[in-house]
């Protein structure tokens, strides 16, 4: 099988709903951010050892899952999502920051990492909040995605800060 079809060549290409989309799209940006929130997830990885490598590869796993959503223009399990934002919201309550100064990232490997796939997050729920703007399936329900990318950027600060004690 090959890598390429070369389909894309004119600038085009196609998801599971939709042909012959330019690859400036929206949808496209949105899924090209996620993968790159996804590769810095992996850097986290690096740097992570036992229980909070495999949460971290439990993210990897959401963010294909939601990229799947996304190409699919259809909300898997709204469920899901919620219950993963409380999840997020309950480690980070077991781990208060107590900041009284703005966080310099880049101070061990470790926080550079988490920071930078914070910023990865985040730039992924701006693409995220652009798209669902501009979705023409009115019936794709977004908004669990964009919570759930939301309270993913306060957790990998949150990591980035102070590892964590309790997952």
């Amino acid at each position: 099988m090959s890598l390429y079809t070369g389909n894309g060549d004119t600038g085009y290409s196609s998801t599971i709903k939709k042909s012959h989309v330019p690859k400036s799209d929206l949808l496209f940006e949105l899924l090209g951010n996620l993968d790159e929130l996804n590769v810095a997830l992996g850097g986290c990885k690096l740097v992570c050892m036992g229980e909070m490598k495999n949460f971290i590869e439990e993210l990897q796993r959401d963010i294909m899952r939601i990229s799947g959503c996304v190409a699919k223009e259809v909300l898997d399990d709204e469920a899901y999502y919620i219950s993963r934002v409380q999840f997020f919201e309950s480690i980070m309550n077991k781990n208060p920051l107590n900041l009284s100064s703005f966080v310099l990232p880049g101070l061990s490997g470790y926080d550079y990492r988490f920071h930078l796939a914070r910023v990865a997050t985040r730039r992924a729920e701006r693409s995220m909040v652009g798209f669902s703007k501009n979705a023409l399936d009115i019936s794709f329900r977004i908004l669990p995605l964009i919570s759930y990318i939301n309270r993913l950027s306060d957790l990998l600060f949150t990591f980035s800060v102070k590892k964590p004690i309790i997952l």
